[in-house]
């Protein structure tokens, strides 16, 4: 992951986590509620970024493959054509 975003995410959590202090002082229910739809929205975007970076893998694996592939028909090609 880019350092840059690294760093918004420790920021947004540092944030996230003074604001759910904030709150849970004057209402402990309204700041437990709050931290919970926090962690929730992390886990979301977390498995999000997972399967994305899945799919990514994947993608450049397929990528190579049919490299390799077009690579192997112009080789034929080329030998058919020189006979």
């Amino acid at each position: 992951m880019c350092v840059c975003v690294c760093v918004c995410v420790q920021v947004v959590s540092a944030a996230s986590n003074a604001l759910v202090q904030h709150v849970g002082e004057s209402c402990w229910e309204e700041g437990a509620l709050l931290s919970h739809l926090w962690n929730l929205h992390v886990g979301l975007i977390t498995g999000g970024m997972e399967s994305a970076n899945n799919i990514a893998f994947h993608a450049e694996v397929e990528v190579e493959q049919l490299r390799g592939q077009v690579k192997r028909c112009v080789f034929v090609c080329v030998c058919v054509n020189a006979v």
